[in-house]
């Protein structure tokens, strides 16, 4: 149970930092239930079924589809925010965890330790990062042709390796 309490924290940080750098209030709707709803069902399909983790890497493309119904299609904004958000993600995640592994004693229960993760992660997005002005950073990185290249570059060369691996680990695997 706590494991999908996290997914559903995990899902929600997303939606709400996509919110911010888009520049819009964060609410509840279709294709925001439906985004963490999908994600909840890919992982349990993964811990659940056996599915291989590697397909966790389908929610990126389901993170941008979510993008374009929510705020419209820009190419150049679709691809900043995703990057962006990926990027902001993974700062709260690495600082939070961090953190917590010099706090957290080792007989706290496991399983726990993600539950107070993500919630932190959640808060922090909601409440710190508003205070940075990342929508002004958004606009201003959106304005500069050199790094939208630099970031598509990227995120091509991220993908090719992810499907190289999959292709690698799912024909050794068998």
């Amino acid at each position: 149970m706590v494991d999908r309490i996290c997914v559903v924290l995990e899902a929600l940080s997303i939606a709400v930092c996509l919110h911010r750098l888009y520049g819009k209030k964060f609410r509840f709707d279709i294709a925001t239930v439906s985004l963490m709803t999908i994600e909840m069902i890919m992982m349990q399909a993964i811990d659940y079924f056996g599915w291989p983790k590697e397909l966790s890497m389908l929610f990126y493309p389901i993170i941008a589809g979510y993008c374009v119904i929510e705020f419209g299609f820009d190419l150049k904004e679709l691809i900043i925010n995703n990057v962006l958000n990926a990027i902001i993600m993974c700062i709260f995640q690495v600082g939070v965890a961090t953190i917590l592994y010099m706090l957290v004693n080792k007989q706290i229960i496991i399983g726990i330790v993600p539950l107070i993760s993500n919630s932190l992660i959640l808060a922090l997005i909601i409440f710190v990062l508003p205070r940075f002005k990342i929508k002004r950073l958004a606009d201003l990185i959106k304005d500069k042709e050199v790094i939208l290249i630099a970031s598509l570059i990227v995120c091509i060369c991220i993908i090719t390796f992810w499907l190289i691996n999959f292709k690698k680990i799912n024909f050794l695997g068998h």
